[in-house]
C-alpha cells in the first residue's frame, strides 16, 4: 500500500518505529510531544535515520501518554487519533496510520472513520500492524539495533504498566 498521502502517528515506540522503518512510503510523521524528552529525541533521531518528515506537535492540548495500557489511556489515544485525523484532512491527505499491534487493546477506529468521513468522505484510518505480534516487532528492532522508547518512565524501567505488560 502507498502511505505517501497518509499522516503517520509516530510515537518513537516500538510499533510505529517498526512500521516506518519497513515502509518507505510512510513519509509524513506526526509526534505528539509529552513530558518525556528522551522519547522525543529518539523519535526525532529515527525520523532522521529513516529520511522522513516529522512534525513535533507541542501544542497545549491535553493529549495523554501515548499507548493504551487501559481504557482510560485508550481514550487519550482516541483524542490523538482525532487530532491527527483533522490535521490530515486539513492538508488533503487520504487518512492516518495508527500502529496498533495484535496485542494492543486499541481504540474504536470505526467511529473515528465515521466522524471524519462526514467532512472527508474518502477518509481512511489504516492499521497495518493489527495482525503482527508485539514480540515479533520488538525482536526485529532489537536485531537491527534500532532504538525505541515504549516505556512510560524512561527506557525499559521494568516498573511502569507498559514494561510490566512485557511488550
Amino acid at each position: 500500500m502507498d502511505y505517501s498521502r497518509y499522516l503517520i502517528l509516530f510515537s518513537g515506540g516500538a510499533d510505529s518505529t517498526y512500521f516506518v522503518e519497513k515502509e518507505p512510503t510512510a513519509t509524513h510523521l506526526i509526534f505528539y510531544a509529552g513530558s518525556k524528552i528522551q522519547k522525543t529525541q529518539i523519535a526525532q533521531a529515527n525520523a532522521t535515520r529513516f529520511g522522513r518528515w516529522l512534525t513535533v506537535d507541542v501544542s497545549p492540548r491535553k493529549i495523554g501518554t501515548d499507548g493504551e495500557i487501559n481504557q482510560i489511556h485508550a481514550l487519550y489515544d482516541t483524542e490523538m487519533a482525532l487530532a491527527a485525523s483533522i490535521t490530515a484532512a486539513s492538508f488533503g491527505m487520504l487518512g492516518i496510520v495508527m500502529c496498533f499491534n495484535k496485542n494492543d487493546i486499541g481504540i474504536d477506529t470505526d467511529s473515528i472513520k465515521k466522524i471524519m468521513q462526514r467532512a472527508a468522505p474518502e477518509f481512511d484510518l489504516a492499521l497495518p500492524l493489527i495482525n503482527t505480534e508485539a514480540a515479533q516487532i520488538r525482536s526485529e528492532l532489537k536485531a537491527k539495533n534500532i532504538p525505541y522508547v515504549s516505556c512510560m518512565i524512561a527506557e525499559n524501567c521494568g516498573k511502569c504498566p507498559k514494561c510490566l505488560r512485557g511488550y
